[in-house]
């Protein structure tokens, strides 16, 4: 899987779970001042990302995630990480 399709899909998963939709959403774009994400929600994405991928979110990384752009490159790097 490329990296363009992971962040592709990724995008598509944060946009179809957030609370709030946007017109125009963009790399800088946040999970929770933006897309209305709370903590139970972030919990929820996780597990989505987690199924689609086949990955493990690592509890530790989750703090780091704040844009969407977090998420893709979170997403892109754990694809990566799966396929060594």
């Amino acid at each position: 899987m490329n990296d363009t399709l992971i962040r592709k899909q990724a995008v598509e998963i944060v946009l179809g779970m957030a609370p709030v939709q946007i017109k125009s959403p963009d790399e800088e774009t946040h999970l929770v001042n933006d897309l209305g994400y709370d903590s139970l929600r972030l919990v929820e994405l996780g597990i989505a990302l987690e199924e689609h991928f086949g990955i493990t979110v690592v509890d530790d990384e989750t703090p780091q995630v704040h844009t969407l752009g977090d998420v893709e490159a979170t997403a892109i790097r754990l694809v990566s990480q799966l396929a060594n």
